[in-house]
């Protein structure tokens, strides 16, 4: 579930970037803003979860690099700080995706710079949790 917190930014800029002009401004709008806060949700459960059994989870996705007795696993590393760290970053993507919305209506280029939106907020919560 965690990697989905991760992911779903992602997904919303492939998406986005591939269906954008099918799905028209409404649709990005409501695309958008249902991934964000899936992931800002998704984060509660996470810290009700630290907060009940009082956890450190780490997400192993495999080894990136394994020379002898020399290996480097490509790893997230989730406790407290990193939890905070997700629900204040995904708390003022939300509200700057929400804001983004409304402010750039009319801009033609408004399907391109909601999907831009979301790889950088994919971009950031992933570089604020490395383990």
């Amino acid at each position: 579930m965690f990697i989905l917190i991760l992911l779903l930014p992602l997904l919303n800029f492939i998406l986005i970037s591939l269906f954008g002009r099918f799905l028209g401004q409404k649709g990005t709008m409501r695309l958008t803003l249902l991934n964000i806060l899936i992931s800002f949700i998704a984060v509660f459960f996470f810290i009700y979860y630290l907060i009940v059994h009082n956890f450190i989870y780490y997400v192993n996705l495999g080894t990136w690099i394994c020379v002898e007795d020399f290996v480097i696993n490509f790893s997230f590393v989730i406790d407290k700080l990193s939890l905070g760290m997700l629900f204040i970053i995904l708390l003022i993507s939300y509200i700057v995706h929400l804001y983004s919305c409304t402010y750039m209506k009319s801009d033609p280029h408004f399907i391109r710079f909601m999907s831009y939106l979301s790889l950088f907020t994919f971009f950031y919560d992933y570089f604020s949790n490395r383990g």
